[in-house]
């Protein structure tokens, strides 16, 4: 009963972006469909994300051209983050 309670606690945790992040954040978020994943007999790994998909992403949230390489860096900071976490969550490990 407490760990339910707990997971829906951390579920609706609102985090506060810093707003020099807010940009890479928000792009993040936007480009979540836009993961490389490969499936097969063993399950599915994630690649990283589809960087096909950054630039028109970055048109469509606005992102000034001289921020994008910026932003660009940002969004491959928080894809390296994610893709272990991802690969765990997807193997079933904790971490």
């Amino acid at each position: 009963m407490i760990e339910r309670e707990v997971d829906a606690e951390s579920a609706a945790a609102i985090f506060e972006v810093h707003p020099d992040n807010a940009q890479i954040v928000a792009a993040f978020l936007t480009l979540q469909t836009q993961w490389r994943v490969i499936g097969g007999g063993m399950g599915f790994v994630y690649q990283g994300i589809d960087y096909t998909a950054v630039p028109a992403v970055l048109a469509l949230l606005d992102v000034p051209r001289r921020e994008r390489a910026e932003v660009f860096i940002g969004l491959r900071v928080m894809e390296a983050s994610a893709i272990p976490f991802l690969n765990a969550r997807s193997k079933g490990d904790d971490e």
